[in-house]
């Protein structure tokens, strides 16, 4: 399958010097027809997934077996724990006759795991040879939360109902051991511990709990969901998704904090205190028709990073994503990067985030309805995937794209202290992993869907360099440029590409191969102004349009 590789600016060089870096392949391995939700890293360096499947699935990527089968063919829960170098360490699975549903994966610096999500009917939480059942209330779906040890065996588990259909979408430990869990109910009422809190149709709720798994108080919030919630150094607790009319109150208190996101929806922050105390709330909005946080990641300087969508409105086309850090004392940008595209409807959707030791941010998601390739557009129905990145400061790093014409997406990712990147998601058709031009790393399907597990590495060496235009093979002038400018060539060989890119990976420009060039002029009378890069062979050359 082609594979899109974009590379973006490091940092904001001269017109003349830079360097571009892309991330190695490592390993990818295929799970079976199932779907992970999310990953985490352990601090021996292995990776823990959780995911749900129906049917019957062979876990163990390798020459092994690792074969279960779902309780009646219902939706059951998976937990899987892979070594750093892809091999399968075990696997753990929770399921009864019921669909039951996995939101979120933490694992805390001593190694338990904690796992939230909703079941159905009654079911046995004990992935080992004992017994610890609970059933759901009123026949509707209700919120668990369960911790289990370093090697996978059960701990504790605790759930919380009502009247209708509960899930836990998120769930953290702080240092102290309390636990954090978000997510959604509806219809009335529901219950942590002593506590009942109620709402009109589907609502978002939060609840801190003991490290035994006791409420210590649980509070609603009066929007539909919470996509993320991430903790910082003190407990506060910040909170994103999106929520629709004119007059919602954030303070989950007795006092009140308005906001409105007009006649669409609009992306929020919300932040409270450890003991459930209002602090702020705040909402971003790009046309204010669809805006959702999904995504949110914490600097060690305390600011935060929220990755949020967008859709267009009646009046423009353009779709995309942003990613923006967050002043965390008042809710405020202090930068601001929007993808978009102003073709008509693709989609684009950022799903995770994660932040390494240095503080370089790392993104993933999918989109579809088209990209540039080939110098024409190109539309493509299926989801492909998507990894980028930004330094702190806000300047992108590198990304790369990985699918063609089949349904491909990343839905979690997780780094590890080596600078491991491992991504997740579902793949339907062969698929090369490697987006190197050198080397193929496919995987094939068994089911339906299958899920993969991606590492990459970043290299610590530049793959591309970019030295001064005149010790180049590539000449570029005027460089900058306003509608067009001419490329000069030295050294090329037949069998070379000449590819442009905007900063956000859509290839404009692109020459067949087996063509030799030596000087060529181009028009960027249609391009919007902005920086591009330019790639030969090992070759990257930056571009700006003014």
């Amino acid at each position: 399958m082609r594979q899109f590789i974009f590379i973006s600016l490091i940092s904001i060089l001269s017109a003349t010097i830079g360097y571009c870096q892309l991330p190695s392949f490592a390993w990818v391995n295929n799970g079976g027809d199932a779907s992970i939700m999310k990953i985490k890293t352990t601090s021996a360096g292995d990776y823990i997934a959780v995911g749900i499947f129906a049917g019957t699935v062979d876990f163990d990527p390798g020459s092994g077996s690792s074969t279960y089968s779902s309780n009646s063919g219902s939706l059951d829960i998976f937990i899987k724990k892979i070594s750093a170098s892809g091999n399968l360490l075990w696997v753990r699975i929770i399921g009864g006759s019921g669909d039951d549903y996995a939101g979120d994966i933490f694992i805390d610096a001593s190694g338990k795991i904690y796992i939230t999500g909703g079941f159905y009917g009654t079911v046995d939480f004990d992935p080992g040879t004992g017994t610890s059942n609970l059933t759901s209330t009123n026949g509707s779906s209700d919120i668990f939360m369960l911790r289990l040890s370093v090697a996978g065996n059960f701990s504790i588990v605790k759930k919380f109902g009502g009247n209708g259909d509960a899930h836990g979408e998120n769930i953290s430990a702080d240092a102290t051991g309390n636990i954090f869990i978000s997510g959604s109910f509806s219809n009335d009422t529901i219950s942590f511990g002593t506590t009942t809190i109620s709402g009109i149709g589907y609502n978002c709720f939060i609840a801190k709990l003991t490290d035994t798994g006791v409420p210590s108080w649980a509070y609603t919030i009066p929007v539909y969901t919470a996509y993320d919630m991430v903790l910082d150094n003190n407990s506060n607790v910040y909170m994103t998704g999106g929520f629709f009319g004119g007059n919602i109150d954030f303070d989950p208190g007795v006092g009140t904090y308005f906001l409105g996101a007009g006649i669409g929806e609009a992306a929020y922050i919300l932040k409270l205190s450890s003991n459930g105390t209002f602090v702020w709330a705040n909402k971003y909005m790009v046309y204010g028709y669809n805006d959702e946080g999904k995504t949110l990641g914490l600097l060690s300087s305390g600011e935060v990073i929220l990755g949020m969508d967008f859709q267009p409105n009646m009046l423009t086309t353009e779709e995309g994503y942003v990613i923006a850090k967050i002043n965390p004392s008042t809710g405020v940008s202090i930068w601001w990067n929007e993808i978009n595209n102003p073709v008509a409807y693709p989609t684009a959707t950022v799903k995770d985030m994660v932040i390494d030791a240095a503080d370089n941010i790392h993104y993933t998601g999918s989109y579809s309805g088209g990209f540039y390739a080939a110098g024409a557009w190109n539309s493509f129905v299926q989801a492909d995937i998507f990894l980028g990145g930004y330094t702190s400061a806000g300047s992108p790093t590198v990304g790369f794209t990985i699918g063609y014409t089949d349904f491909n997406d990343c839905s979690a990712l997780t780094i590890d202290a080596s600078g491991g990147i491992v991504l997740c998601g579902v793949f339907s058709a062969t698929l090369d992993f490697n987006f190197s031009p050198f080397a193929v790393n496919s995987l094939t399907p068994v089911g339906t869907e299958d899920n993969f597990i991606l590492k990459l590495q970043q290299s610590t060496t530049n793959l591309i360099n970019t030295v001064q235009e005149n010790q180049n093979k590539l000449l570029a002038f005027p460089n900058p440029f306003e509608n067009q400018f001419v490329l000069v060539t030295k050294d090329c060989a037949t069998n070379s590409t000449i590819e442009i890119q905007d900063i956000a990976g859509r290839i404009i420009y692109h020459t067949p191969k087996n063509v030799s060039l030596n000087m060529l002029e181009i028009n960027t009378s249609e391009w919007q102004n902005g920086i591009y890069f330019l790639r030969r062979d090992e070759q990257c050359i930056k571009l700006i349009k003014q």
